[in-house]
């Protein structure tokens, strides 16, 4: 098979041959065609070449003519052209073929992507035009203002009584529609409440699935508990119920349109997941930024070189991480080069706690002999405008070389640079140490080229020393001018320093791009600590095998370290449990005023458990974010004192916290609101656990609906002058 198919044999062996066609592979009819096209060339050169040689030799010339005569214009020329020169390449037309081919390859991409988001863009209407007609055809019933009431008591004896059934309702993927209420109907016939299972995995989305399950069942709402997989929904169908005459209410969708309507809503999920992230919404809060973390993951490396920032860039690390003046290329035998006022220079090392760059001139020695060196370019201060490098380091020292000399220089004879000295044609090549203290003759200007290049300090006393010192290289400091405390200040609020595409110094923070420094955004700061502080709470509820409960979850207690990631602490309050165990007994309260739970100080509120850190969370969160303490111990009334109440009224009138806030600003704040609100919620089973906390911190603002307003007030009390009790 390889010889009848002129293939190359990958691999073979008793399952499979595998051959490959090559990169030089070419159907049958195209390569005769490409075989008789080269000999009709080649004929049709032969033929030229003759008729040539035969006009030649008709003209009447001498035979001395004929052999000098040039062969301009012939195909031995052109095939001695290629056998001389054929195999160079011009390295600016290779690169400009590089550059070309992979601008038509992202032009491209782009023009793929395009039509890729209109198709996507047109299937997305298709579906929410559907879901529109679905939609309309569902109208919600209306809840009843007289609702029953029932006890604390007797919902917890209906809890417990619902968990222990085995007869469950499960609702599917479909949502709620006309044949779960009537099912419903149906459990009620013969039990008090009815247990509705679901998959859901938004907590929001369950929020919403119970409320409306309590709507048009007509029945009481009475807890949404987490099982091991999914979410129970528990309904109490009242001391008043009445069998409806028709079990399936018409207000709702029907079983094959409330299929439909599942479809289309994952279809719009699907698409929406699909769509590039580019076109979509800028960088989503809960991702970083592209931009800060190639700039904080990617270095510059190149042979003994490692580890090396900002302000350079090149290689594997992107351009806007570096000053654009300090490009470092790294060439094939891994040396680094790079260009400073259109002089190219080899940097041999950098040392970045003194800013200081190590290098030389590309080739300051050739065959055992001082090149022809120009005068190198670099400034000799800093602190002038735009200078970036600077020589005049307190290491460094000069040598000047004294080119094509017209006559000999006695004091020079024992500084002579033999392999550029021909007495011959009357030229002599010195060179000196500037650090020696000692007049030169005024001849020495008279030589052809007279080049001052910078060494480290060293005595050079011979003609190998100079080499070598000429090797060695010298120091140059560098410096961004204007830009190093702005830097400063981005590093030290975790922050990656950059320049933006108008070539102005910017901070790349973990939520996009700001002037100065990541304290900008001030609310990213506060966000990743509320996650941070959500997790260690998550890892404490679930992740020991014994539960730790802190009891004292306050801004006091959660410590930031040197890469200001939080830490919680002071466990002096804290209390072990069994995992198994929800409710745990505790005698007094503790904790700190403002932050307790409220199961805690009264049992009528509920069980203590893990819920009990969850409130406190919510508080603290509710404290960052208002920038004010949730408990205002100066005032006496208790609606001026409860800060939640406040907040929540703001979020109700969609008005901003605090002043100027930006879009992305006030979706973030939004976003810890509606969490702390849920987190306090007086009724611990209300209250969502810190795994799914970490959820809806992670997860998108529109996914979380408004949670009931708290309706504890705290009680009025004097001023208590220790914060932390223990009773």
């Amino acid at each position: 098979m390889q010889n009848l198919t002129g293939g190359v044999l990958i691999l073979r062996n008793k399952f499979f041959i595998i051959i490959y066609r090559g990169k030089d592979f070419l159907p049958q009819a195209t390569k005769n065609l490409v075989v008789d096209r080269e000999a009709e060339l080649t004929r049709c050169q032969v033929q030229e070449e003759g008729a040539r040689l035969k006009a030649i030799e008709s003209l009447s010339v001498t035979n001395e003519i004929v052999s000098t005569m040039s062969s301009v214009g012939t195909l031995s020329e052109f095939h001695n052209f290629q056998i001389k020169y054929g195999h160079r390449n011009n390295d600016k037309d290779k690169i400009d073929i590089q550059t070309e081919a992979e601008k038509e390859k992202l032009e491209k991409e782009m023009r793929k992507q395009e039509h890729k988001l209109v198709l996507l863009k047109r299937k997305i209407e298709r579906s929410a035009r559907e879901l529109f007609k679905l939609n309309s055809a569902w109208r919600i019933s209306e809840q009843d203002a007289d609702q029953e009431l029932i006890t604390e008591e007797e919902r917890n004896c209906l809890r417990k009584m619902s968990l222990k059934m085995d007869k469950t309702l499960v609702l599917g993927r479909r949502g709620v529609f006309d044949g779960v209420i009537g099912s419903m109907h149906q459990h009620w016939k013969h039990r008090e409440v009815v247990k509705v299972i679901t998959m859901q995995r938004s907590f929001s989305q369950i929020i919403n699935t119970a409320a409306l399950l309590e709507i048009e069942s007509g029945g009481i709402l009475i807890a949404v508990e987490k099982l091991r997989s999914g979410y129970a929904i528990i309904v109490y169908r009242g001391k008043n119920y009445r069998r409806p005459l028709k079990l399936l209410p018409e207000n709702l969708l029907t079983k094959r349109a409330a299929l439909q309507r599942s479809l289309q809503m994952q279809r719009i999920g699907v698409i929406i997941h699909a769509l590039p992230s580019s076109f979509i919404l800028p960088i989503s809060f809960g991702e970083d930024d592209y931009r800060f973390l190639n700039c904080s993951r990617g270095v510059f490396e190149c042979g003994d070189v490692k580890h090396i920032g900002y302000p350079f860039w090149g290689k594997s690390r992107a351009q806007y991480c570096g000053h654009p003046d300090f490009e470092l290329k790294c060439e094939e035998d891994d040396t680094i080069q790079i260009v400073i006022q259109r002089q190219s220079y080899r940097v041999l090392n950098i040392f970045e706690n003194n800013q200081t760059l190590r290098m030389r001139t590309m080739n300051p020695v050739n065959n055992n002999c001082p090149a022809r060196l120009a005068n190198i370019s670099l400034p000799n201060n800093l602190s002038l405008p735009n200078n970036l490098f600077s020589y005049f380091a307190p290491f460094n020292q000069n040598i000047t070389l004294f080119y094509d000399c017209p006559s000999p220089i006695p004091l020079l004879i024992s500084y002579t640079i033999s392999c550029l000295t021909n007495a011959t044609i009357n030229t002599w090549s010195y060179y000196w140490v500037d650090s020696q203290n000692i007049r030169l003759p005024g001849d020495v200007w008279s030589c052809g080229t007279v080049v001052k290049v910078p060494i480290l300090q060293a005595i050079v006393t011979t003609y190998t020393e100079l080499l070598q010192s000429m090797m060695d290289g010298f120091d140059v400091t560098y410096v961004v001018v204007g830009n190093n405390s702005e830097c400063i200040q981005c590093e030290n609020t975790r922050g990656q320093c950059g320049y933006n595409r108008g070539m102005q110094p910017t901070c790349f923070c973990s939520d996009g791009q700001y002037q100065g420094n990541c304290s900008n955004s001030r609310l990213d700061n506060s966000r990743s600590d509320s996650r941070g502080v959500a997790r260690g709470l998550e890892y404490l509820h679930r992740g020991c095998n014994t539960r730790i409960l802190h009891f004292d979850i306050k801004p006091h207690n959660i410590l930031l370290d040197e890469e200001f990631c939080p830490k919680i602490s002071d466990f002096g309050l804290a209390k072990l449990c069994p995992r198994k165990e929800s409710i745990i007994s505790m005698l007094g309260t503790r904790g700190t005023a403002g932050y307790i739970a409220p199961e805690v100080f009264s049992r009528n509120f509920g069980g203590v458990s893990h819920k009990s850190d969850v409130y406190s969370y919510g508080m603290m969160v509710l404290e960052i974010v208002g920038r004010r303490k949730n408990l205002n111990e100066g005032v006496n009334h208790s609606s001026e004192m409860y800060f939640p109440h406040w907040i929540y009224k703001s979020l109700e009138l969609d008005e901003d916290i605090h002043g100027n806030m930006s879009k992305e600003e006030g979706e973030i704040t939004r976003k810890m609101v509606l969490v702390a609100l849920w987190c306090i919620q007086t009724n611990p089973i209300d209250r969502p656990a810190m795994s799914r906390v970490v959820e809806m911190l992670e997860g998108r603002t529109e996914f979380l609906s408004i949670p009931p307003k708290p309706y504890l007030c705290s009680p009025p009390r004097s001023p208590v002058r220790s914060s932390t009790t223990t009773l």
